[in-house]
């Protein structure tokens, strides 16, 4: 199964990159990383906990010698890390409410880390692979207590196993999520009758309001924490086109706070997560550390 999944990740990666050739666009991305959740079986893999080693000569090695090839030399191949890895190591951890057994061994026994670092390594060995690392979304690491540990934890991944944050291109958001790229009938600074668009019970004191100023902030700390100041910012916008018919044209109501976020919002959803059972064209890669939690 692991096998498979390793030729049809580097088939994918390599006909993306061989399609945006002829684009205008020069990058185009797909994730072959391990997809793994300690947190959701939404992007849960197939490896133990303690599989680092074969998660190495199993996965990332065979996917760095494919893509390493003299003959893909001419192709600019982007990589996708390791979506819903890294942040469950600080919001699904220790003492905090949503903290899983799973979640805690992944942060004890350091493999997200490790698997992370080596996989930039070993990637960031080939000249013509760009990698971003998965960075959530700002409907889960916007908060404060969320957002500088965040942040710690890449720079930490990213210096882990051999890599240096020059294996680093950039990160990437919103990935097989669902979060508006901008909510243009309100902003963060916005109140009603003297009270806080963050005050409201859809934003719930986070500091964003959509994925573009959460992207825009959080490479700001990125590079404050040791990142290259030349990374880029990636947003997955394929699942946002939310409303419809019922796409808001304006700002909601100013009887209260919650009318005016409710009634502007693109973003329709009446929870932060719905529960995908599926990643999309993600599912290809499903190869990472395997849980028993439930999904989202």
């Amino acid at each position: 199964m692991l096998q498979s999944r390793v030729a049809a990740c580097a088939a994918v990666l390599l006909a993306t990159a061989a399609r945006s050739r002829s684009c205008d666009t020069p990058h185009t991305y797909r994730t072959c990383a391990t997809c793994s959740a300690c947190a959701a079986l939404a992007s849960n893999g197939e490896l133990g906990p303690d599989e680092i080693d074969r998660y190495k000569s199993d996965y990332i090695d065979p996917i760095a010698a494919i893509l390493g090839n003299a003959k893909y030399a001419g192709l600019r191949i982007v990589t996708t890390i390791e979506i819903d890895s890294l942040p469950n190591l600080v919001t699904n951890t220790g003492s905090r409410a949503t903290a899983t057994p799973a979640c805690d061994t992944m942060k004890s026994n350091g493999n997200y880390v490790k698997g992370v670092g080596y996989a930039l390594n070993k990637l960031g060995d080939v000249p013509n692979v760009y990698n971003y690392i998965d960075a959530g979304h700002h409907g889960w690491i916007g908060w404060d207590d969320n957002f500088g540990a965040s942040a710690d934890t890449f720079k930490q991944a990213a210096t882990a196993e051999g890599a240096t944050v020059d294996d680093v291109a950039g990160f990437i958001t919103n990935t097989a999520n669902y979060s508006a790229l901008k909510e243009n009938n309100f902003t963060i600074d916005d109140s009603v009758n003297g009270v806080s668009v963050r005050q409201s019970t859809w934003v719930d004191w986070n500091r964003y309001t959509d994925e573009l100023s959460f992207a825009q902030g959080f490479r700001n700390k990125l590079v404050s924490v040791g990142f290259d100041s030349g990374i880029g910012m990636l947003i997955d916008t394929s699942r946002n086109g939310w409303g419809g018919t019922a796409r808001p044209t304006g700002p909601g109501a100013t009887t209260s706070v919650d009318t005016y976020v409710n009634g502007g919002r693109y973003d329709r959803r009446i929870h932060v997560t719905p529960p995908p059972r599926e990643r999309g064209g993600f599912s290809l890669c499903r190869c990472g550390f395997a849980t028993d939690q439930p999904g989202p």
